[in-house]
């Protein structure tokens, strides 16, 4: 039985749509930078979430990568449940998006 996935990749094709919009990421641009990009987990498995983001902190700093950075949707409605989740686990905000009418609140992690 799937209790939960959790999708993500390199920055890499992505890195423009982050840096032109987040000043704040300027600084570490040429930096490793894993995009993660989505996590699902079946209702009531318990801590699945938590394990599937700490099994992709450890591969990540495996694989050398010294961030990781997620977006979050903050309007048309604000996805508090997961903007609380990843800040839980020591992502910060660093700016906001907006992207075909959405707002998108990035966050970065320090691995």
């Amino acid at each position: 039985e799937v209790l939960g996935y959790l999708t993500g990749c390199d920055v890499g094709e992505y890195k423009t749509k982050f840096f032109e919009n987040v000043p704040s990421l300027e600084k570490i641009k040429n930096e490793k930078i894993f995009y993660h990009k989505q996590i699902v987990k079946k209702p009531n498995a318990t801590k699945i979430g938590k394990k599937l983001l700490f099994a992709m902190f450890n591969e990540a700093k495996n694989r050398g990568y010294s961030h990781v950075i997620c977006r979050i949707v903050h309007a048309p409605f604000c996805n508090e449940t997961s903007i609380s989740f990843h800040e839980k686990f020591g992502f910060q905000k660093i700016g906001s998006t907006e992207e075909n009418g959405v707002t998108l609140g990035n966050y970065l992690k320090d691995l």
